[in-house]
């Protein structure tokens, strides 16, 4: 799917009301315009609230949009795809299944052909450094362990585009910058197209080839900042002039006090 070049996301006048309980209209997202191309990798800061992981549930087709175009290599987003994956921040393992079997359960859901994906399940768990660890339990992990059995889950139909909802949120300081590193390599390995929600500036700017920067609520496209440092990127990459102006420059979009205190150096 997709060509080097060529948009494989298209949002484009993309607008999300809500009807609260009380009838009153809340809206969401305003004027969401943007691209994503084959192989990027995206990432999208902004305050809370604004409207980020209401834009991700609509690129996953499981919230309507209330007006506007989205579109997937070229198509409507209408519902569920096979070609999205998906990662929350959660990893919702199943603590009866071993490793290797909620790795697979992609293959149950949606039908696969068990041998095929099974093969590929066992490829992708070594892909994220889990091999020796397939006949292990949620409860013997570690919390990034745990998400890479999710990321490896969210590739095994081997999906185009993988969103992934603040992944590391929940980990601690130490196991999330590992887990930034290992994201590299495996966005490096499959040349999948990401797209990323982050509250942490640092993590989008290390991670990404663009960041979108969204506004207060109703969320729209406030900055969109290309980054333009080297790859493969280190923690190294973190305490170079050039990557503390791309962050201080986001920052300077988003102030302080806004929700992204969280978004450190």
């Amino acid at each position: 799917m997709g060509e080097p070049g060529r948009p494989i996301i298209q949002v484009e006048g993309l607008e999300k009301t809500y009807l609260t309980r009380t009838g009153e209209r809340v809206k969401a997202l305003s004027d969401v315009n943007f691209e994503i191309y084959d192989s990027e990798f995206v990432s999208v800061v902004g305050p809370s609230g604004c409207g980020k992981s209401t834009l991700l549930r609509i690129l996953l087709g499981i919230l309507p949009k209330s007006k506007g175009t989205v579109l997937l290599d070229g198509s409507p987003i209408e519902g569920p795809s096979n070609n999205i994956g998906v990662v929350f921040q959660e990893p919702v393992l199943f603590p009866w299944l071993n490793v290797f079997q909620n790795a697979c359960l992609p293959i149950r859901v949606k039908k696969l052909d068990r041998a095929l994906y099974e093969e590929r399940s066992r490829a992708l768990l070594a892909m994220v450094g889990l091999r020796d660890f397939s006949n292990k339990y949620p409860f013997e992990l570690s919390g990034g362990m745990q998400q890479r059995v999710s990321i490896a889950r969210a590739l095994v139909p081997d999906p185009p585009v993988l969103l992934m909802d603040e992944p590391f949120g929940a980990l601690d300081a130490l196991t999330r910058e590992y887990m930034n590193l290992e994201l590299i390599r495996i966005w490096e390995e499959s040349r999948k197209t990401i797209l990323f929600i982050t509250h942490s500036i640092s993590e989008a700017v290390l991670l990404s080839d663009r960041v979108f920067i969204l506004s207060p609520r109703p969320g729209s496209i406030r900055e969109i900042v290309k980054v333009d440092l080297p790859r493969r990127r280190s923690l190294e990459t973190i305490s170079t002039s050039e990557f503390g102006q791309i962050a201080k420059f986001i920052r300077g979009f988003l102030g302080q006090g806004d929700g992204e205190g969280t978004a450190v150096l």
